[in-house]
C-alpha cells in the first residue's frame, strides 16, 4: 500500500489469498505475520478495504472450523456415511453440505467469529466447485474403501466427473447423492456467504466467486479464474465478459496481466489499459509468478497505470448510475456492435474492448486506435 501511494497508483482493496491463514485453514489467521490489531491499523492507515479468500474445503484437523463443523454434522459424506475426505491447499479436508438444516447457522457463525478477529469489507470465495487434488476422495486413514463411481453416459470434455473433485456418489443430506449437487454447489454456497455476511453486519455485501451458476448474479459477482499472462487470455477476457453480462454477471473481470506464468512489460501495460474499463478490474497472480504490480516492471507500466486507473476513476460514478439504472437487468459491459448495429465501422474495425453502454471510449487490443462514440 505504501509503495501503490508513493507512486501515486489508486488502491481501494487489499486483496489477500491464503497467505493470511494460520497452516492454511480456513477462519484463521497467522498472529505471527498477519497480527490483527497491527492489521487494522494499517488498513486504516491507508483507507483500504479487505478482501481475504475463503476456500471451500474446511481442513481436517484440531481447528474450531472443523471441530465445530464436526459437532454440528454439516460435512458432505461418502458412499460409507464417513465425511468425505479430499485435500485442498492445507492438506486433508472436507466440505459442507448447504443442503443440511444446521449449515446455514455454522456458516454465518464462522463467519460472526472471523469477522470478530479481522474486520473484512467483503469476501473472495474460491476453488468452490468443489475443486480438490484427489480424483473422488483421498483415503488418509485407510481403514475403509474409497467411494468413487464415474459410471456416466457421457464424459464431459474427456474427463472423469470426479477428477480434481468429489465422488458423484458423495452423499449430502437426506441420502441425496453429489450427481445432484454438484453443479449448484457454488451457488448455494454464495446464498449462505451472502445471508451470513448480512447478519454479520455487513451493510454491502460483496462476494467474489470462481464457481458459478444461472441466478447466481443476485448474490455474487466472478471473475474468469486462472488465467496466463499471454495476449491469448488478454483477448479472451473480453468475450468472457461479453458472455457473462448475458448470463446475468454484469460485474466481472479477469486478473489483470495474468495470473499464471510470468507477464512481460508490454503485455501488463496493454492489459492495464483494457482492465481499467472492464466493471470489476484486479490485477492479482500467482505466488511463484514474479511481481507485477506496475511500479516494478519499469516507467512505461508505471505511467499507463497511473494514466488508466485515473481514467477508471473519472467515470466509476457513471459507472454505479449505470448499474442502479438496469437494476439486475440488462448488460452493462457491451460490443459496440450490439449498441450501433447499423454502423458497419463497428463490424470491420478491430474493436475489442466495449462502449458499455450510451457513451464510453472504446479501444482495439493493440491500443493503436481510439474511437468515441456517442449515441445519437
Amino acid at each position: 500500500a505504501k509503495n501503490f501511494k508513493k507512486n501515486d497508483i489508486h488502491l481501494d482493496i487489499m486483496w489477500s489469498d491464503i497467505d493470511y491463514m494460520k497452516d492454511l485453514g480456513d477462519f484463521t489467521i497467522d498472529n505471527d505475520r498477519y497480527p490483527p490489531e497491527q492489521f487494522r491499523n494499517y488498513l486504516k492507515e491507508y483507507n483500504l478495504r479487505f478482501v481475504p479468500i475463503i476456500d471451500a474445503g474446511i481442513a481436517v484437523g484440531d481447528n474450531e472450523a472443523f471441530i465445530e463443523g464436526q459437532s454440528r454434522d454439516v460435512y458432505i459424506k461418502n458412499s460409507w456415511g464417513k465425511n468425505l475426505v479430499g485435500k485442498v491447499w492445507p492438506g486433508y479436508t472436507t466440505w459442507v453440505d448447504f443442503s443440511h438444516p444446521n449449515a446455514s447457522q455454522y456458516w454465518e457463525d464462522m463467519f460472526r467469529k472471523f469477522h470478530e478477529k479481522l474486520p473484512f469489507g467483503g469476501i473472495w470465495l474460491d476453488m468452490n466447485e468443489y475443486a480438490s487434488f484427489c480424483n473422488g476422495e483421498c483415503n488418509p486413514w485407510e481403514d475403509f474403501p474409497t467411494s468413487g463411481d464415474d459410471d456416466l453416459p457421457h464424459h464431459a470434455g474427456g474427463a472423469l466427473p470426479s477428477e480434481k473433485t468429489l465422488s458423484i456418489n458423495a452423499r449430502h443430506y437426506n441420502n441425496v447423492t453429489e450427481l445432484y449437487w454438484h453443479n449448484i454447489n457454488g451457488l448455494v454456497e454464495n446464498y449462505e456467504t451472502r445471508k451470513a455476511l448480512k447478519n454479520v453486519g455487513l451493510n454491502d455485501v460483496f462476494i467474489l466467486s470462481r464457481a458459478n451458476f444461472a441466478g447466481q448474479g443476485r448474490y455474487s459477482t466472478i471473475w474468469f479464474g486462472d488465467n496466463g499472462a499471454t495476449y491469448e487470455f488478454m483477448q479472451l477476457s473480453i468475450s468472457q465478459a461479453f458472455s457473462y453480462n448475458i448470463f446475468g454477471f454484469p460485474f466481472t473481470g479477469a486478473d489483470i496481466c495474468g495470473f499464471i506464468w510470468d507477464t512481460q512489460p508490454e503485455l501488463c501495460a496493454r492489459w492495464m489499459q483494457l482492465g481499467a474499463f472492464f466493471p470489476f478490474a484486479r490485477n492479482h497472480n500467482a505466488l511463484d509468478a514474479k511481481d507485477q504490480e506496475p511500479y516494478v516492471l519499469g516507467d512505461d507500466v508505471l505511467i499507463t497505470s497511473q494514466v488508466s486507473l485515473k481514467a477508471r476513476y473519472s467515470i466509476l460514478k457513471w459507472y454505479f448510475s449505470r448499474f442502479v439504472e438496469l437494476n439486475g437487468t440488462g448488460t452493462v459491459f457491451r460490443p459496440l456492435m450490439w449498441q450501433y448495429p447499423q454502423d458497419d465501422t463497428v463490424y470491420t474495425c478491430l474493436l475489442y474492448t466495449s462502449d458499455a453502454a450510451d457513451d464510453l471510449l472504446c479501444v482495439d487490443l493493440g491500443g493503436r486506435r481510439i474511437i468515441k462514440k456517442k449515441k445519437t
